[in-house]
């Protein structure tokens, strides 16, 4: 499964939740609230690209690679509770 496609898709999904991973410890540390709502458009935009990169995963038949995003969106969702995503 070292296609090209599956290639690409890894390296978007690292790299989503390389920033993700930096938005929510930037939000922890945060005080001032317009900042914090700011976090969190950050973040539902990312979960959007998350959830974009999972149909292509999943169009490309790239299913454990689905599974695995879809499984990350899932936590990344129950754990910042903001409403909306």
């Amino acid at each position: 499964m070292k296609n090209a496609a599956f290639k690409h898709l890894l390296a978007h999904f690292r790299g989503t939740k390389e920033i993700v991973k930096s938005t929510l410890q930037i939000n922890l540390t945060c005080t001032l609230a317009a900042q914090q709502r700011a976090n969190d458009f950050a973040l539902a935009k990312h979960v959007g690209a998350l959830e974009c990169l999972y149909w292509q995963a999943m169009g490309n038949g790239l299913t454990n690679l689905g599974k695995g995003i879809r499984r990350y969106t899932q936590k990344l969702k129950s754990h910042v509770k903001v409403d909306g995503l």
